[in-house]
C-alpha cells in the first residue's frame, strides 16, 4: 500500500532497545528468549531479518527499503555494542535486502542520551558510529549525532565516515537550511 500510494521509501525501525520491537528481538539486554528468537546472533535477528524479507517480496527489487539500527545501545556489554552491529547486526540486515542502513545509537529506557542527544555532547558525538558500519557495508550508511552545521555534515561525507547525514534537529530549527547551505546562504541558516 504505501509503496502504491506514492511514498518514495520504507524503512523498519530495529533500534533504540524496547522502544521497538525489532530492537527488542535483537538486543542481547531485552531478549532472553530460549526459543529459535533468542540466543544467538543469528536467533535474535531471525525476525528482523524475516520482516525485511518479506517486505522486499512485497515492494519488489527495485523499491528503496532501509533499515535503522543500533550500532551502540550504550550498555557496555549488556547490550549492542560497535562490534557486535558490525559483526553481526549490519550483515544480517543486508543480507536480508535492505539498500541502505541508517545507524543510530541509544536505547530508550537505559540510555536515552544516544537518542535525544543533550546539548552539552559534542556536536557530531556518534558519528564514528556510522564509520564502523560503512566500514563493513556494501550498501550506503546513514549517519546521525548532533549534527546541526552543513559544514560538519559535509566533512563527514568527504571522509567517508558516512553516505548520507541525517540532521533532524537542525532541520527542525530550520527546515531551510539545505536551500539556504547550497544558495551560499549561510549567514541566514537559523543554528540549532
Amino acid at each position: 500500500i504505501v509503496k502504491v500510494s506514492g511514498i518514495d521509501a520504507i524503512e523498519l525501525h530495529c533500534a533504540h532497545g524496547g522502544a521497538t520491537l525489532y530492537c527488542s528481538f535483537i538486543s542481547p539486554f531485552y531478549n532472553h528468549r530460549t526459543d529459535e528468537y533468542g540466543g544467538s546472533w543469528e536467533n535474535r535477528l531471525r525476525f528482523p531479518s524475516e520482516t525485511i524479507k518479506a517486505m522486499r517480496e512485497a515492494v519488489g527489487p527495485d523499491y528503496p527499503l532501509m533499515a535503522r539500527m543500533d550500532a551502540d545501545e550504550l550498555l557496555g556489554d549488556r547490550g549492542i555494542t560497535l562490534e557486535d552491529a558490525m559483526a553481526h547486526i549490519a550483515p544480517a540486515l543486508e543480507a536480508a535486502g535492505v539498500d541502505c542502513l541508517d545507524v543510530t545509537q541509544g536505547s530508550i529506557l537505559h540510555s536515552p542520551a544516544g537518542i535525544t542527544i543533550p546539548m552539552y555532547y559534542p556536536r557530531g558525538c556518534y558519528i564514528h558510529n556510522a564509520a564502523g558500519i560503512k566500514s563493513v557495508a556494501t550498501v550506503p550508511v546513514i549517519g546521525v549525532g548532533r549534527i546541526v552545521d552543513p559544514d560538519m555534515a559535509e566533512r563527514f561525507l568527504e571522509e567517508g565516515k558516512a553516505d548520507i547525514i541525517y540532521m533532524g534537529r537542525q532541520l527542525t530549527s530550520d527546515p531551510e537550511t539545505p536551500n539556504k547551505y547550497l544558495e551560499g546562504r549561510e549567514d541566514e541558516i537559523r543554528k540549532c
